[in-house]
């Protein structure tokens, strides 16, 4: 994962706001790149540090990521349990009304076959695991509220938009000499509507990486299994 220095891209906002201390649009980027991410669920990251606990079916998220904090995750876009070499079994992503979790006929072999994540840093896992297995997710994630640097991936495809959600924060600051109000809206047009096209642009990737899965739970009735990246 490459990152790029936030004062690095910095070079519009400074132009615009001259003056401007460079924390104050440091912050102000880093605001926008949080607001995006929370926004459109856009920005993913992978972990491989979880593993079932015997027995126990909410587990707490622990990151191998430098990028991001438990508290800065806002989802799991896909899940999988790791049974053996050759059995990697994806879980599906399932609402907590959908499911009975007394129910021992989602799991005959006390391998999970459902997963739910729970606000702000646990998951569920249903059935409950009978033995302990690593696993494997795809998470939903926004930088860290102290990141200097933002990652590549995420300023290459909406770097302008970032721009824009920076200068719509700092073109507001009252009684400064840089402070334009018409032209902060303009931004903050063009930033939801950035904001709007990620969320487009995940929910796009979301179904493509779906399939339908014959399993049954309560009344739901076509459920979809995550495909975790290869």
């Amino acid at each position: 994962m490459a990152l790029v220095d936030i004062d690095t891209l910095l070079g519009e906002v400074s132009a615009t706001c001259r003056e401007a201390p460079m924390l104050t649009m440091r912050s102000a980027y880093l605001r926008a790149a949080r607001e995006l991410c929370d926004k459109s669920h856009w920005l993913l990251r992978s972990t491989s540090a979880l593993a079932t606990v015997i027995d126990q079916q909410v587990s707490t998220l622990e990151l191998d990521d430098p990028y991001a904090d438990a508290e800065d995750v806002l989802g799991i876009r896909a899940m999988s349990v790791i049974v053996g070499a050759l059995d990697v079994r994806a879980l599906t992503d399932i609402d907590s009304g959908e499911i009975d979790p007394n129910d021992t006929s989602v799991s005959t072999d006390g391998v999970p076959e459902f997963y739910q994540y729970l606000p702000t840093d646990q998951f569920a896992l249903f059935g409950t695991p009978s033995a302990v297995y690593s696993m494997h997710a795809t998470l939903i994630v926004q930088p860290k509220r102290t990141a200097t640097s933002i990652d590549e991936h995420l300023v290459n495809a909406w770097d302008r938009a970032l721009t824009a959600g920076t200068l719509h924060f700092m073109l507001n600051l009252p009684r400064c000499p840089w402070t334009d109000k018409q032209q902060a809206e303009q931004n903050r047009l063009y930033f939801v509507g950035q904001c709007n096209q990620a969320h487009m642009s995940a929910l796009r990737a979301y179904n493509a990486g779906a399939r339908l899965t014959d399993r049954d739970a309560s009344q739901s009735g076509a459920l979809r299994t995550r495909t975790l990246p290869i």
